[in-house]
């Protein structure tokens, strides 16, 4: 007999072996083979499926396997809510899901799973897929309090171009007990800006902070004779620099390329930066790998210029 798959996430669950009165010899030979994974303690899923899947996809398969597992449901927050909600992380995603409990509560987690005591308001709490997490608010004021500045950044940054108010973040703080951690995400929040077009973007503009270069300006149109050239991501005025963010996927999907190739694209962005520089502007540009490095981010625009007053 094949072993079952649960119907909803795909996993294999010991529990069904179990009502199904089979051993678990067919379970370890896969694994043995290699055809199963282990997802979490008593989760598995066949290594197809599971190979398919893309981080964040594995992360909550995780979160999936730990909360078929638990007789209570439990409350996933920080980085597993941000994961089930769509709110972007700068960075791979931490391997053990991450849960709140009561401040008090002497509950206690295996290595896969990162606990947190604090009481969250019923009213922070939604379902998404069968998971319990905490609201897009309360998870982005708790990732402002527990992550690095540009992580928290580009998580504020996404929640305010949805248009949503950054009064009600501060609120949500606020009302959350003195913590270490809370001037940090203070200063997260009140950093944070709408007009960011991607996380990539939010990761430059939070990494040229951190470096004390002078602040740029945001999304800001060029034209010339021939109209409109485009939207700069930064835009350095006195020094007369341009700067763009170029992540991959500017060249991968749809609704960037519009049914060109890469290198239709590729050109296009090539004619749009020669149009830009015949305005007298110096045009520099970077990918996710300067974006992350202060030092290479550094030293990239200190050659144009940027640098440290």
């Amino acid at each position: 007999m094949d072993i079952p798959l649960n119907s909803r996430h795909g996993l294999i669950l010991t529990r069904d072996l179990e009502r199904l009165a089979l051993d678990d010899r067919q379970v370890r030979h896969r694994l043995a083979d290699g055809s199963i994974v282990r997802v979490a303690h008593g989760s598995y899923m066949p290594i197809e499926a599971w190979q398919a899947l893309t981080f964040e996809q594995q992360h909550l398969a995780r979160a999936h396997a730990f909360n078929e597992a638990s007789i209570t449901r439990h409350v996933f927050s920080h980085f597993t809510a941000a994961a089930a909600l769509g709110i972007p992380i700068v960075g791979p995603l931490p391997f053990p899901v991450h849960v709140t409990v009561e401040r008090f509560s002497r509950t206690r987690f295996r290595d896969h799973v990162a606990g947190h005591y604090a009481d969250v308001d019923p009213a922070q709490v939604e379902e998404r897929d069968g998971l319990l997490v905490t609201s897009v608010g309360r998870t982005i004021v708790d990732l402002c309090l527990a992550t690095t500045f540009p992580t928290a950044v580009a998580a504020v940054d996404w929640y305010l171009t949805s248009g949503a108010d950054r009064g009600a973040l501060i609120a949500i703080l606020d009302e959350m007990p003195p913590r270490t951690g809370r001037r940090r995400a203070l200063a997260a929040i009140e950093f944070g800006d709408g007009r960011s077009g991607s996380p990539g973007e939010s990761l430059s503009r939070a990494n040229i902070h951190l470096l004390r270069l002078p602040s740029p300006e945001l999304q800001v149109p060029f034209t010339d004779a021939q109209g409109l050239i485009g939207i700069a991501d930064f835009w350095w005025k006195s020094a007369r620099v341009i700067g763009e963010f170029d992540g991959a996927v500017k060249y991968l999907r749809d609704e960037y390329t519009h049914g060109r190739s890469a290198d239709e694209v590729v050109l296009r962005e090539k004619r749009r930066a020669d149009r830009m520089r015949g305005l007298k502007q110096d045009v520099v540009r970077w990918g996710w790998d300067v974006a992350s490095d202060l030092r290479l981010l550094g030293d990239l625009l200190g050659n144009h210029g940027i640098r440290s007053a």
